[in-house]
């Protein structure tokens, strides 16, 4: 792929809009899960079922998605996506069962894991020399759109009713619209050339530190996952308003996404090992005070985990295109979006485990997950041959 030298703001603009408002959609599940299980009588195994489907779908399949957006290369993947999002997503509020539920957040999740590949791809193409700037211009437009989904369908839910949450739809399909007349075209790529088609090759050491850095952000996910979806369900056992303990996910997420935004700048200048370090051991006593502590220190503690779980997120994704450049696209799919996927499988178990141990019991189990992704970290000390990343001490 070819590109482009200027930057182009407009287009950068609308697929960052995009984003926005696909993954805004993927902000409305969480909040209202205490409203859909009550609406269908469910044990909290099948309630962190639906969380499961949609993490699944949205984030496991990205890379095969991807693959296909690169061997199609139709720039109207990232039209289809949020339409696909958008519609599904608002009819969850008017499913007559769980399993039309269920199909639906299916159906938005493969939404999602549509849009992304291709859209990314485009940012790239569209920032031109300036490529660091449209990514973060991009990837901070999804974070903000998941921050917001909550306080969207909650607002609609209160003032209107779960059965409303139709309403919803239109800035999806006004986006999809938009993004099919004017998104960028998306030229074949080189990567189905002959000169790449030959099978990836790593060094045995390159592939254990590839190993570890996944097993570290799958934990990482885990965690995040976990807090953000059950902490609806923990503080409306606390007392809390079904509104104000949905708050709490938007919450938690407006400060991760200032985390990651911050993490990777900090790691240029303290060290990507040093960052991942104190980011993991600093999250361990932040989450135990949002269980333990009451009032305003609860979310105080709700929002330093946030931030420090997700200050790791880039620098993982740099960590493992600096050990492998040559295939920096596909290690990082495996940093983003395969792990998200198998935090997303995680959440059905640990429903099922809340069921037999209580909520509190599993959210303090989760909080020392960051000291296992410690344990596996200490190998990375001695890092690859081309980067010091790896080399600095804590």
């Amino acid at each position: 792929m070819s590109d482009i030298s200027s930057f182009q703001k407009s287009k950068t603009l609308l697929l960052s809009a995009g984003h926005l408002v696909n993954d805004s959609y993927n902000g409305f599940l969480a909040p209202i899960l205490p409203l859909l299980m009550h609406k269908y009588n469910l044990s909290l195994t099948l309630t962190a079922s639906l969380a499961t489907i949609l993490a699944v779908t949205s984030s496991l399949m990205q890379p095969l998605q991807g693959y296909l957006a690169d061997k199609w290369s139709h720039r109207w993947l990232v039209a289809i996506g949020p339409l696909l999002t958008a519609i599904f997503m608002s009819f969850i509020g008017i499913a007559p069962n769980f399993w039309v539920l269920a199909i639906f957040l299916l159906l938005s999740g493969v939404g999602t894991s549509t849009f992304h590949p291709p859209a990314a791809t485009m940012v790239a193409r569209c920032s031109g020399g300036k490529r660091g700037l449209g990514m973060s211009i991009f990837v901070t437009s999804g974070s903000l759109g998941v921050a917001l989904g909550p306080v969207i369908i909650l607002a609609v839910v209160k003032f209107w009713g779960l059965n409303f949450s139709v309403l919803t739809i239109f800035p999806g399909l006004i986006i999809a619209l938009l993004l099919f007349l004017y998104a960028p075209a998306l030229p074949r790529p080189v990567v189905f050339s002959k000169q790449v088609r030959s099978p990836l090759v790593f060094s045995t050491s390159n592939w254990i530190f590839i190993l570890l850095l996944t097993f570290i952000a799958i934990l990482r996910a885990i965690t995040i996952v976990g807090f953000g979806n059950f902490s609806p369900l923990f503080l409306t056992q606390q007392g809390l308003s079904t509104e104000l303990a949905g708050l709490s996910v938007t919450f938690m997420l407006v400060f991760g996404g200032l985390g990651a935004f911050l993490g990777g700048i900090i790691s240029d200048f303290m060290g990507r090992r040093r960052l991942l370090f104190f980011s993991l051991l600093l999250a361990i006593p932040s989450a135990l005070g949002y269980i333990y502590f009451s009032g305003f220190m609860r979310f105080v503690g709700l929002a330093l985990a946030g931030f420090c779980l997700s200050a790791s997120l880039p620098v993982t994704i740099i960590m493992a295109q600096e050990l492998v450049p040559q295939r920096s696209s596909t290690v990082s799919s495996l940093m983003m979006g395969f792990c998200w996927g198998i935090a997303g499988f995680m959440l059905t178990p640990l429903g099922a485990l809340a069921d037999r141990m209580g909520l509190e019991n599993v959210l303090w189990g989760l909080s020392w997950v960051p000291l296992l992704a410690l344990f596996l970290l200490w190998p990375l000390r001695s890092g690859s041959r081309s980067s010091g990343s790896f080399s600095s001490s804590v």
